[in-house]
Parts: structure tokens; sequence; C-alpha cells
């Protein structure tokens, strides 16, 4: 698999880092597993960073795509940062976010965008707070 998932920021930020051939299987296992790990979080949003400088490609097939796509609708699915973003990745995140309304942010560095990430969850911290 040429995928790695950890956490940036347990448990609001996560980090996947995509390497090498990446295929359409291996997307669908990233999806199924963060899935199953938003549904379970106690947290309102889980944001991602998502570091693609090290993938030399990604397979696609058009026939996936629904199944795809209804694993991106989560509802606690938050911001999703994206670091190396070559044409195939920008052409499918725009996909995705039109499909789905996903949020994303294109950053340089995946520190730039973890701590994007985490002053985000600083911010719905600070807004969840009764005023005084």
């Amino acid at each position: 698999m040429s995928v790695e998932i950890t956490w940036a920021a347990e448990p609001c930020v996560r980090l996947i880092r995509l390497y090498g051939v990446v295929n359409i299987e291996d997307v669908e296992t990233m999806i199924e597993d963060n899935g199953v790990m938003l549904d379970a979080s106690t947290q309102p949003l889980v944001h991602f960073v998502v570091d693609a400088s090290a993938m030399t490609s990604i397979t696609a097939n058009i026939v996936k795509m629904p199944a795809i796509l209804n694993g991106i609708g989560n509802p606690k699915l938050g911001w999703v940062g994206i670091v190396g973003i070559t044409p195939l990745i920008s052409f499918w995140v725009e996909i995705l976010r039109r499909a789905v309304g996903l949020r994303f942010k294109l950053f340089p560095t995946v520190e730039d965008a973890t701590e994007f990430m985490l002053e985000l969850v600083r911010i719905a911290r600070d807004e969840s707070q009764p005023l005084k």
C-alpha cells in the first residue's frame, strides 16, 4: 500500500502521506478506514493533511467514484490541506469540491497545513465557550 496514515495532532488532525504509484484500491481502503475513525470520533470535526509530494502517479477508475464520493461525504470531515499538488490531484480535488462540498486549501509544507488545521480547532473551541 502506498498510503501511510498517522496523526499530525491527535485527535483533531489526521496526516495522510501518499507515495509512489497510488491505486484506486488504496484510496478506497484509506477512505473506508478514515470513515470508521470519523464515525467513532468524539470530535465535531477532524481535519486532514494530505501530503502527495512523494506520489508519482495515481490510477483512477471512474466506475468506483460513487463509493469514493459517499465516503468523503462524512459530516465530521473538516478541512483537507493538500501538500504537493499535481495537475491530476487538482482535477480530482475540484471534482470532490463540486460533488460533496469538500473544503480544502493548498499548502507548501505539511507543517504549514498542520498549523492551519490546529488554528481552526482553536477557533472552534473558542467559539464553543460561553461568553463571559
